[in-house]
């Protein structure tokens, strides 16, 4: 979801919350509510993302799952690696107890 245009402040303008495809995004059955929706609210909404098993709002969910369940990602220390060939780099993530690893590492490869 985004922020609605504007041309006249320094700071985004925030809207509504769009929650579904219905008038006024479902925040608002008010004729003319007085904090506007993006056009596309039709197609990016809060519904539309918690059906959607692909969407921003699952993959965040299941990544807040998979913190909560390790220890090397929700407590443990960062290794950024180098960068390799100006577009990719490591990121490791493990928990160390009595300068000993403890359980999974975790590594990422980013581009």
């Amino acid at each position: 979801m985004e922020n609605l245009p504007n041309n006249s402040q320094p700071f985004p303008h925030r809207g509504a919350m769009l929650w579904d495809d219905s008038r006024n995004a479902g925040f608002s059955i008010a004729d003319n509510p007085q904090t506007g929706v993006n056009a596309d609210f039709a197609s990016i909404n809060w519904m539309s993302q918690y059906n959607d098993p692909k969407s921003q709002l699952k993959m965040v969910q299941k990544l807040v799952k998979l913190r909560q369940r390790s220890d090397a990602l929700n407590q443990g220390q960062v290794y950024i690696g180098k960068l390799y060939e100006h577009s990719a780099f490591t990121i490791t993530r493990f928990f160390r107890e009595d300068n000993t690893t403890k359980g999974r590492a975790c590594c990422l490869l980013t581009t």
